[in-house]
């Protein structure tokens, strides 16, 4: 579904690239204004997802001037029959001359990593209103399936979906 933000048009840099396989439609997926539904179920559509594998999603971003900010919303996808895992956790930095980024904050997985369901968890960042031209996202992948799953040791994947700037 198609969604209004602050953050639309933005250009991104990613430190590990995505799979060209699951691009999201195009390189600046994860700002397009295109997003998954936050209910999933049973199938899923990966057209605006884009997927890491093993790689954390570590993005600099840029709005192309300043702007005001005060909240950011990332969306991720939990599959594990396809080996998708939420992040550990989510971390934005920000800055105006992309050298010096201050830390923002950090988010925690709250789900847990064996649950069987097929979900999108939003990661929701709300702060006192900053001006940036710059953020840095980190989502820390958890590397490789688990142990107890069925993939165990192979490269987990993380499934982002829109990053959405207000």
């Amino acid at each position: 579904m198609k969604i209004d933000h602050k953050g639309i048009g933005a250009k991104v840099t990613f430190e590990n690239e995505y799979s060209k396989k699951y691009s999201g439609g195009n390189h600046n997926a994860l700002f397009d204004g295109w997003t998954s539904p936050d209910t999933m179920i049973s199938i899923v559509d990966y057209s605006v997802l884009q997927g890491f594998q093993k790689n954390d999603l570590v993005a600099t971003v840029d709005f192309g001037k300043t702007i005001e900010m005060e909240k950011i919303s990332i969306g991720f996808l939990q599959y594990l029959e396809s080996w998708i895992f939420l992040p550990e956790f989510v971390e934005i930095q920000f800055s105006n001359d992309k050298k010096n980024f201050k830390d923002l904050r950090k988010i925690n997985r709250t789900s847990s990593i064996n649950s069987t369901i097929i979900f999108k968890e939003n990661f929701n960042f709300s702060f006192q209103p900053i001006t940036a031209r710059y953020l840095k996202i980190h989502a820390k992948s958890i590397g490789n399936c688990p142990s107890w799953h069925q993939g165990a040791g192979e490269p987990a994947w993380v499934f982002a979906d829109e990053v959405i700037v207000n």
